[in-house]
């Protein structure tokens, strides 16, 4: 496997406790172009909460109802 740098962004969100969440990522190579392979493992608190592909730049994760969430 060969590892590139890349760049990712987190886009920001708000939501309150019980409501439906997505969580999407950009992901960007050395150059500025999207990755179009691999995963992502959103964590939070310490523990990751779901791990995702990659698809053209991007890696959502959606979360439905998540009564416990604390960012």
């Amino acid at each position: 496997m060969n590892q590139t740098p890349t760049t990712i962004t987190v886009e920001s969100t708000h939501n309150y406790p019980g409501q439906n969440v997505t969580l999407t990522s950009h992901i960007l190579d050395y150059y500025g172009n999207p990755v179009n392979e691999g995963q992502v493992n959103f964590t939070i608190n310490s523990t990751i909460t779901g791990t995702v592909n990659v698809i053209n730049g991007i890696a959502t994760l959606k979360l439905d109802n998540p009564t416990n969430l604390e960012c």
